[in-house]
């Protein structure tokens, strides 16, 4: 019988030729890879902002059935109490946020439905720097399930791009008490505020052309937003952590934890508004590039470039870092007679 001898194709890839083609998919993945990360910030820039405007149509809710806007908070503790400048600590202490009461328009009815509202919601009746009054609490915080509400994630409050420390610690200066085993979930927005209103009741003793649309037991009504719903900020977004200070819970407010000033004079005017210069090398980089903002109330967020604002007529806008600090003071005034351009 004949054999007859067959000749066959060389099977497989040469070392070269394997390492030509890893070559090229890395180069494919190094050309993709931002893109993809571009896309996916448009996405969560594009969540966040839904998410205000969430935050923006819960606020009108709520006014259309009490008529006036929920109060930035409640009866701090905290708070510098000095009577003889009109700045009193009230009889007893909830050291409520505010966000806890648009709850049940943010389809979050059942979590609502835990709130306990003759208890505190953190137990601080102290203040660090200044006199307190160390009124009472209204209830205990942990007993009355307030502070397992804290403890509960609502996406509404979050923004996707922020990848920071999303609780706060378990101690009775920015925490629910003192070692409760419970870690409360922090917010990236928060009513548009005085970054000074640590101060006991200070939101009434401001004066009109810079008073912010809420405040501790501020009581704000659609009338006395003479600038208008559309030329005024009533919420901001800030970043998960920052250098000084805590981010506030989204259930209660703890040590200085006031909500987000648009302007805050401490910053640089027209320079990195968004940005910590305290603890960073180079302040000229965006908090995305390490993720803080310089101190409490400060806003921010990790959208490239910016940050977003929600103002009083539910729309919602994107400023850029270099927006000047008048401008945004001017815009978050409620009452003070000026219109500004934004984008």
């Amino acid at each position: 019988m004949n054999h007859r001898k067959r000749r066959f194709g060389r099977a497989g890839f040469t070392l070269i030729e394997l390492l030509v083609v890893i070559a090229i998919i890395a180069i494919l993945i190094a050309l993709l890879l931002p893109a993809v990360q571009k896309v996916r910030e448009a996405a969560n820039r594009t969540r966040c902002a839904n998410n205000l405007k969430q935050l923006g149509v819960a606020l009108h809710n709520y006014e259309s059935a009490y008529k006036q806007f929920p109060p930035g908070g409640r009866s701090y503790g905290w708070c510098n109490h000095v009577p003889a400048q009109g700045y009193a600590s009230d009889d007893v202490i909830l050291n409520l946020n505010g966000l806890v009461l648009l709850l049940p328009y943010i389809e979050q009815d059942n979590l609502y439905r835990q709130y306990n509202p003759r208890a505190a919601s953190s137990s601080l009746n102290r203040c660090l720097s200044g006199t307190s009054r160390n009124a009472p609490l209204a209830g205990d915080p942990i007993a009355s399930g307030n502070g397992a509400m804290a403890a509960t994630l609502v996406a509404t409050f979050r923004c996707p791009s922020d990848n920071g420390d999303p609780l706060l610690d378990d101690n009775d200066i920015y925490g629910i008490g003192n070692n409760t085993g419970i870690r409360a979930q922090k917010t990236n927005y928060d009513f548009a505020v005085q970054y000074w209103e640590w101060r006991c009741n200070a939101w009434k003793q401001t004066s009109l052309n810079i008073r912010r649309m809420f405040g501790e037991n501020s009581t704000t009504r659609v009338g006395d937003v003479t600038d208008g719903l559309s030329n005024t900020i009533a919420m901001g977004e800030t970043t998960l952590n920052c250098a000084n200070g805590r981010t506030p819970a989204w259930a209660y407010r703890g040590w200085v934890q006031v909500g987000v000033d648009p302007g805050p004079t401490a910053q640089p005017s027209g320079i990195n508004v968004w940005v910590s210069n305290w603890t960073q090398p180079n302040p000229g980089r965006p908090p995305a590039q390490f993720g803080r903002v310089g101190s409490w109330s400060w806003p921010g967020s990790f959208h490239p470039g910016g940050c977003n604002f929600l103002f009083a007529d539910g729309s919602v806008h994107f400023f850029s870092e270099g927006t000047p600090v008048a401008r945004l003071n001017i815009l978050a005034a409620m009452a003070d007679g000026q219109v500004v351009t934004f984008p």
